[in-house]
């Protein structure tokens, strides 16, 4: 991830693919490389390892129906596939069945962004980003997903009262 978050796609999809490799039904690395691909420009080597990956999300998804991560990655994957209605689909089940993991909203925010309804996911995200970690505000900032709203109003203010918060929160934890 770190490859990613530096913005170094070649190395990035060589350990993503790598790893995607090793165990024929894993699904998060082989959710990332589509992520690399499509930030350098590849969109015909991001459609490739988007389907990849969705098939094998499909498979998990269809073992397990309540499978959250994997409703989270493929949501993902199918609004950059442009099965906007799938996707959304995906949404409102992984919704449904683990409302409060912070990560599979994140993803969905993601999702949303991909779909380029921006209202929908800086609302998503609103109501989750309170619930982040410091190292989760970090990979929002380096996150590629996030790019087209990084200057949209709402989505500043949102980052930067969490970012705020984080401060407060040190801040107090070292007069203790």
């Amino acid at each position: 991830m770190c490859s990613m978050a530096l913005r170094r796609y070649d190395d990035a999809i060589r350990y993503f693919e790598t790893a995607a490799t090793v165990v024929d039904t894993e699904f998060t690395a082989a959710s990332f490389a589509p992520q690399c691909y499509e930030a350098k420009g590849d969109a015909a080597g991001a459609v490739v390892a988007s389907r990849r990956a969705l098939t094998r999300i499909e498979a998990v998804i269809a073992a397990e129906p309540d499978h959250g991560r994997a409703l989270g990655y493929g949501a993902g994957l199918l609004a950059s596939l442009g099965e906007a209605d799938r996707a959304k689909e995906w949404i409102e089940r992984g919704t449904l069945l683990d409302p409060d993991n912070t990560i599979l909203h994140f993803n969905f925010v993601c999702a949303l962004t991909r779909l380029r309804e921006f209202e929908a996911a800086i609302d998503l995200l609103s109501g989750v980003i309170d619930k982040g970690s410091q190292g989760w505000l970090t990979w929002l900032d380096n996150d590629t997903d996030f790019d087209p709203l990084r200057s949209h109003p709402r989505f500043i203010g949102i980052v930067q009262e969490a970012k705020a918060r984080f401060a407060l929160q040190q801040a107090a934890g070292s007069d203790a």
